[in-house]
């Protein structure tokens, strides 16, 4: 026991040395003494430790260690205020120690109760857990980071679960947090997620790709050095200063033979300078020694999706591939630890605000996150940037995208009225693929454009969102447009004013939402738009009962509308007053055969031989026989 408290004690001073560290450069506002925070720290680890206690990780270790190294990984990245590191160490207190959100945000304040609840998984459904977890970074992006780390811990100490276990959460890990990484530039811990996964992922594939990777840097080495030297003299001479020289070697790389690895493929050499200018200066420097292979991708002037910014390109030394990458100090940090090097999270809310924008702007603008393959598809690495017609808005889109993707990117209603676009000053289609770089302008029309044929020419989760909801829109008025002329009708038939009846559907029905459910209802049952002019006292119930008596009768006229042999009397009560008698040969119980005649909403009965039938369509004469239901005195 006395070797975990020194373990904990060890832990809580490396956080509190790197808080301190961070602070001392001014990188979190408002500075503190080393001793205040390591107080604050073991406050807030001494109620996690009370949270947590008499659990204890697979590894044997208390379960406090896990909380521990979480914030240590917190504060190694520069995530370094006290709202962080208390959310990192409880950020497991609701999930597994039975501690409500209104108890931590009674001692720990409300933005850490934020925090920790959206950090709290749905053990159940894992979708609704993601949901919410990426609900939750929208308002909080701290959410967002300490998310990953704590699964860079879990990944980092998984060895102590079932091999199938650790199939699953290397698998998630893959598909959700590194290409989250990627997003947010969190590059360093995208290489080590992907480290930590791949000899799970593919364990007889790692071995052959790390004993081949052994090899590539044995025949690397000679080069690499020769480079490195020649270029420091090259630096040295023309005054221009490289602050770092760093060889990255990728973590994994899946090939089906790895005898046609080479160093091109994993090796990424780094030239890290003080100032952009030298950066340009050192490109000139480079390129005047050695061939270039292949393009030079400049993201100092243009930055990647994710903010990334240096130039790649390949050259050739001694005949080998070289991939180097120029960047300043700056951008490198930048590149492997992403926002978090700027100090963002801050005592300040309005500063990580501002820090954050682009992530609330990415989470809100392009994916509904309840499902998980749509995250995976918005964070995907391979994305673009263009400029809009200005030159200088630039506008970040996933790599296919078209010109129609761009105008939803700005505004739906850009998107809706879209005619056709202009690329780098070339007319184009709507469904043209835009590339890195180009200058994109819209033209519209005065009214809407839209079409379903849109949905082919639109790749973007937000574009196709907004269609599919304009057009399910469309179809709901045309459905009430309908309700609404059968309302009409109906209206008309009971003499009652439309406009009174618009009047006092609204009085009962203030939200318009509501409005249109109960007039789309009319479509759903037959004497819906009866009991709706009954419930809003356009009518009442006996005139209502009287309509549908009438209706009973001419609903016994089936055969109008059936294969029934015409040949077949319709029988019909003598003193039924839903039909009408002719006036000229006036039928009666006792001069039968009797004729009825279909005219509109009337029927008219006439006696066998009235002139009458004659001027009628045959298709609307029926034959009729009375039923005497009453003995005559009881008629009289």
């Amino acid at each position: 026991m006395d070797k975990h408290i020194r373990q904990q004690k060890k832990l809580v001073e490396k956080i509190a040395l790197n808080i301190a560290e961070h602070e001392l450069r001014n990188v979190v506002t408002g500075y503190r003494t080393y001793p205040e925070i390591y107080e604050e720290v073991r406050r807030a680890v001494s109620y996690a430790a009370a949270v947590h206690e008499n659990q204890w990780r697979k590894n044997g270790d208390p379960y406090i260690f896990h909380p521990l190294n979480v914030a240590l990984i917190a504060a190694e990245n520069g995530m370094v205020d006290k709202t962080s590191i208390d959310s990192c160490l409880l950020h497991d207190a609701i999930e597994d120690g039975e501690v409500s959100s209104s108890e931590i945000a009674a001692t720990f304040g409300e933005e850490v109760a934020e925090v920790v609840e959206g950090l709290t998984k749905i053990k159940e459904h894992k979708a609704e857990s993601y949901d919410k977890f990426f609900s939750h970074t929208v308002h909080n992006p701290r959410i967002a980071y300490i998310k990953i780390f704590d699964r860079l811990h879990n990944l980092q100490t998984l060895s102590h679960h079932k091999l199938e276990k650790q199939v699953i959460i290397a698998n998630e890990s893959m598909d959700i947090y590194h290409k989250l990484c990627i997003r947010l530039c969190l590059t360093d811990i995208a290489n080590e997620i992907e480290g930590l996964c791949a000899p799970i992922l593919h364990p007889e594939t790692f071995t052959l790709f790390s004993a081949r990777l052994k090899e590539v840097q044995e025949e690397a080495a000679q080069v690499i050095d020769t480079f490195k030297m020649n270029i420091l003299a090259k630096c040295h001479e023309s005054d221009v200063r490289i602050k770092k020289i760093r060889v990255h070697w990728k973590p994994f790389l899946p090939m089906n033979d790895y005898r046609f690895m080479h160093i091109p493929h994993v090796l990424l050499f780094k030239l890290v300078v003080d100032t952009v200018e030298n950066a340009y200066k050192l490109l000139w420097l480079v390129n005047t020694q050695y061939k270039v292979a292949g393009t030079i991708e400049d993201y100092i002037s243009v930055p990647r999706f994710n903010n990334f910014r240096g130039i790649l390109y390949t050259v050739v030394v001694e005949g080998v591939k070289i991939p180097i990458l120029i960047a300043t100090d700056k951008f490198n940090e930048f590149n492997r630890k992403g926002i978090l090097v700027y100090g963002s999270f801050s005592r300040d809310t309005a500063l990580n605000k501002k820090f954050m924008e682009h992530l609330q702007e990415y989470l809100t603008s392009e994916s509904n996150f309840m499902d998980v393959r749509t995250l995976i598809s918005f964070i995907e690495k391979d994305d673009i940037q263009v400029f809009a017609k200005d030159g200088k808005t630039t506008v970040e889109l996933k790599k296919g995208a078209t010109v129609l993707d761009f105008a939803f990117k700005i505004h739906s209603e850009l998107g809706l009225r879209a005619e056709s676009g202009i690329v780098d000053g070339v007319r184009v289609l709507l469904g043209h693929e835009l590339t890195n770089g180009n200058i994109v302008q819209v033209h519209t029309k005065n009214t809407i454009t839209a079409t379903e044929d849109f949905l082919t020419k639109c790749v973007t989760p937000k574009a196709q969102r907004i269609l599919k909801k304009f057009f399910e829109n469309a179809h709901t008025d045309s459905l009430v447009r309908i309700a609404e002329d059968y309302i009409e009708k109906n209206l008309f038939t009971f003499h009652v004013d439309p406009q009174e009846f618009r009047r006092k559907l609204r009085e009962a029905y203030p939200a318009e939402k509501e409005r249109k459910e109960k007039v789309l209802g009319i479509l759903r049952a037959v004497n819906a738009v009866e009991d709706l002019m009954v419930e809003l006292d356009l009518i009442d119930n006996k005139t209502l009962s009287l309509h549908r008596k009438k209706e009973e009768t001419f609903r016994r006229l089936w055969n109008v509308f059936s294969p029934r042999q015409k040949g077949l009397p319709i029988e019909l009560d003598f003193l039924d007053t839903n039909y009408l008698s002719c006036p000229h040969c006036v039928p009666t119980l006792h001069n039968s055969p009797h004729k009825g005649v279909l005219a509109e909403n009337l029927f008219v009965i006439h006696t066998g031989n009235c002139k009458k039938i004659a001027d009628a369509p045959e298709e609307k004469v029926f034959s009729v026989k009375f039923r005497k239901t009453r003995r005559i005195e009881d008629m009289v």
